[in-house]
């Protein structure tokens, strides 16, 4: 149970008294200090991760290759995560999810460069980076969006929240840009870091429940990032289908599965099938 949740608990008992019985400490109270504190901690871990984009766009801007792709949309701006979102709180949550997909589906192109003011220039490093948070803030986990890949992560929640859990969600991506299909581009930005920006977002934000909606095809961004992994069977079923990742840097609870698009095509139950699959196998 998270201190949010305890409080919130705490908060539903009899005031407690201090000396003065005047003087009464109540339930509003209680939840002012849960949510004050849980706003420290939240702003505590952005700035961890504000650091962690902040050195990741040092190397991709000192890189003129992989800079002038971004600036003629060659391959998509970076996804950065922003804690502060209206539609879920990560940080109060019992089941923290890293919804994790294979890359961006375009993201701050030329287009919406200039509607931020960047007149086509990435190089003022912290007004890109503060962009591209308040970016993934507006967007809101794709609450606008009725796709497949949004609406997956949307059902596993309200699942777990029938447990009474609170659970919160943030979405990253295996690949940082969008590389419009170019395999021997995704490698070459994958190698910007060897991916060490996801497993320091895995470190700072400490999930318990990873889904990779990635599919079998992104098997090897994964085998990169996370040297000498261990896939084992969900049920059976052959691992190209859907399997538990084994990692030391990995929470238990992590699952590679197809990505919610591929999964329309094997039918209307199946992503209600294996969200089950997920909670069932899943420890909190």
């Amino acid at each position: 149970m998270c201190l949010y949740s305890f409080v919130t608990h705490i908060s539903k008992l009899e005031p407690m008294h201090k000396k003065n019985q005047n003087d009464t400490f109540g339930r509003n109270d209680i939840l002012t200090l849960a949510k004050k504190f849980n706003t420290i901690k939240m702003n505590q871990t952005q700035e961890k991760l504000n650091e962690l984009y902040d050195s990741y766009l040092e190397k991709v801007l000192s890189n003129k290759e992989i800079s002038n792709y971004i600036l003629n949309d060659t391959i998509s701006s970076p996804l950065f995560i922003n804690l502060d979102l209206s539609s879920n709180n990560y940080i109060e949550s019992d089941v923290k999810i890293l919804y994790v997909g294979k890359e961006n589906n375009g993201w701050f192109g030329f287009n919406e460069r200039n509607v931020y003011g960047m007149n086509n220039d990435i190089f003022e490093k912290e007004k890109y980076l503060n962009s591209l948070l308040d970016l993934y803030g507006r967007f809101e986990l794709g609450k606008k969006y009725q796709k497949p890949f949004f609406l997956f992560k949307d059902i596993l929640a309200e699942k777990i929240e029938e447990r009474n859990y609170k659970v919160g969600v943030l979405w990253s991506n295996l690949l940082r840009f969008d590389c419009q299909n170019k395999w021997e581009l995704k490698k070459k930005v994958f190698e910007i870091d060897g991916n060490e920006i996801l497993k320091k977002e895995i470190e700072i934000l400490k999930p318990n429940l990873i889904v990779f909606v990635t599919g079998p095809n992104y098997d090897y961004f994964i085998d990169k990032t996370f040297i000498e992994n261990e896939y084992i069977q969900i049920n059976n079923k052959p691992i190209r289908e859907k399997c538990i990742i084994k990692h030391q840097n990995l929470p238990r609870n992590t699952f590679r599965i197809y990505h919610p698009d591929y999964q329309l095509r094997l039918g209307k139950n199946y992503r209600w099938d294996i969200v089950d699959e997920i909670v069932k196998l899943s420890v909190f």
